[in-house]
């Protein structure tokens, strides 16, 4: 299983201050990529006796049922781990749906783990989250993230590709979160420890 490891900071900040920040990056020269997506998590959560070590979500990038990912997220020391892997539209259907058993010791190893972990800590669908975010990649390893919005469906649910009825604003009015990640390579002989050889590394969600 491929893993990307990082570390973050974030904060709450004002739109005003959004602006400073932007015209710093400007002004300091550094070479950004700057992406803008919507980002849908519908998160699994355990029983109140199982809590699960690491976060286990589905993802729809940009609305597009071509762009839904499986992703596995956990901290250890401090340190962000997170594997993704595309997934078909049907797949992410058939997981939502309670059909699981074509997961079992399937050959790649985040659907496998993903299955295990449902059965031990008895993960089922939780809570649905939208993001709307602005990527800014820099050559250097870091990325910064300013998200502009953060609403969470009211209650649990299992429907990923509908619109939640009820919503609650996560961020205040005039509010944004921005989230600073520096990537971390670890030493060869840790790195072979967590990631395996056999999936190749997927787009990233920050």
């Amino acid at each position: 299983m491929k893993y990307t490891t990082y570390y973050e900071e974030r904060n709450t900040i004002t739109v005003g201050r959004y602006q400073q920040l932007k015209q710093r990056m400007l002004d300091e020269g550094q070479s950004y990529q700057t992406e803008r997506i919507t980002l849908r998590k519908l998160k699994f959560i355990g029983n109140e006796s199982q809590d699960s070590q690491a976060d286990y979500s589905l993802c729809m990038k940009n609305g597009d049922e071509e762009q839904v990912y499986l992703e596995k997220k956990y901290i250890q020391n401090g340190m962000y781990f997170k594997s993704i892997l595309k997934i078909s539209g049907e797949e992410c259907r058939r997981i939502l749906d309670g059909d699981l058993e074509w997961m079992k010791g399937h050959k790649k190893s985040l659907l496998a783990d993903f299955y295990r972990q449902i059965t031990l800590n008895h993960l089922s669908p939780g809570y649905l989250t939208d993001y709307d975010r602005e990527i800014n990649y820099s050559k250097k390893g870091h990325r910064i993230i300013f998200c502009k919005k953060i609403n969470r469906g009211v209650g649990i649910t299992n429907r990923l590709f509908e619109e939640p009825k009820r919503v609650i604003p996560c961020l205040d009015e005039g509010k944004m979160l921005v989230t600073y990640q520096r990537d971390v390579k670890l030493p060869k002989i840790f790195s072979k420890l967590f990631n395996s050889q056999e999936e190749q590394p997927q787009e990233a969600l920050s």
